[in-house]
């Protein structure tokens, strides 16, 4: 695809993007929603606040969400992609964050891996969530840049539907032992 149509695809991308506050803005109780609001602009229509809410996920205070690099695909209970952000706070303190706050939305941490970057994994009900936490400017985890960060939530369903209707695949079906005499095990195939 040549640069040109990636650009105009963007763009269109990000207007889709736009309109999505007004799709979220009547989040239901366990989706995120705004706290301000709509203002009246002297007719009868009612102009909605600037926010960028995401369901069923919390975002820190004065987060900013790059709308250019977010997908979100889906409804508000079933939604999947992918949320980018920044923060200005270190990553310890986005760390114990989202530990504190993704119960709240009724997440459970399955996992964390701490190093340079952070990644805490968590499911709820079918899905899957992944936080990953990074310095944004050259700072460790307990920060020596200017403090801020990126943070990348990525959800998506638990198991593909498709895959739990049938049986896991192995490939070839292994071949059946021929009758020698000898009574020796079927080979087995290794996934």
């Amino acid at each position: 695809m040549s640069e040109r149509r990636v650009a105009l695809a963007r763009r269109s991308f990000v207007s889709l993007l736009a309109c999505l506050p007004l799709a979220c803005a009547g989040a239901g109780p366990t989706g995120a929603q705004t706290t301000s609001q709509p203002t009246s602009t002297g007719d009868t229509t009612l102009v909605p606040p600037n926010i960028f809410t995401v369901p069923q996920i919390p975002v820190p205070p004065e987060a900013q969400i790059a709308l250019e690099d977010t997908v979100i695909v889906g409804a508000d209970e079933s939604w999947t992609g992918q949320v980018v952000m920044t923060a200005p706070y270190r990553v310890v303190q986005v760390t114990l964050f989202f530990r504190q706050e993704m119960p709240k939305y009724g997440w459970v941490e399955t996992a964390i891996v701490r190093s340079r970057r952070v990644a805490i994994s968590f499911t709820r009900d079918d899905r899957v969530a992944i936080v990953r936490i990074a310095p944004k400017s050259g700072g460790g985890v307990f920060g020596s840049g200017d403090g801020s960060t990126e943070i990348d939530v990525i959800v998506s369903p638990a198991q593909a539907r498709d895959a739990q209707a049938r049986p896991a695949a192995t490939g070839s079906a292994a071949p059946a032992a021929r009758s020698t005499g000898a009574s020796r095990p079927a080979p087995r195939s290794t996934p």
